[in-house]
């Protein structure tokens, strides 16, 4: 069997005190590529005209697998972030399953990710007003939390 579908986002969850993203990835045929799943190039985290840098990943369980927890670390010069809108981005060229297929990410505002296509940064407008943004496959309600949609992207409530 030849493997055409590309890996999908199945929940993110924003630790807005904490400088955190937590985003788990789907793939589920030839697994997740773990160099490109864990390379910062592939994510961007931008607020209020700056880009945040990210400064540490961390992924369970070990690879190869078809699932990931990606643990995301941003700085903000040992500050906590500011209340206010966020975006993040999960590069469709950066994530990739092993048979190359790009990340389908796709994103309407429930989970999984994507469109049937390989193909399609993850965009997901984060504005929490408290201290955690959660999203879940399993439970598609916002906890305590809103997103907000970004560049052609519905808006969430």
């Amino acid at each position: 069997m030849v493997d055409t579908v590309g890996p999908t986002v199945t929940n993110l969850e924003f630790r807005r005190l904490r400088r955190q993203i937590n985003i788990s990835f789907q793939d589920d045929r030839s697994g997740l590529d773990p160099a490109r799943v864990i390379d910062r190039a592939s994510y961007s985290f931008t607020g209020r005209n700056r880009l945040f840098p990210i400064t540490g990943i961390t992924t369970t369980p070990q690879f190869p697998s078809t699932h990931a927890q990606v643990s995301i670390s941003i700085t903000n010069n040992g500050r906590r972030l500011r209340a206010g809108r966020f975006r993040f981005t999960a590069r469709s060229g950066g994530i990739e399953d092993l048979a190359g297929n790009a990340l389908d990410g796709e994103f309407t505002g429930r989970f999984p990710s994507g469109n049937a296509q390989p193909g399609g940064h993850f965009v997901a407008g984060l504005q929490p007003p408290r201290r955690i943004v959660a999203v879940s496959l399993h439970s598609p309600r916002l906890l305590r939390a809103s997103l907000f949609g970004v560049e052609h992207q519905p808006i969430i409530r």
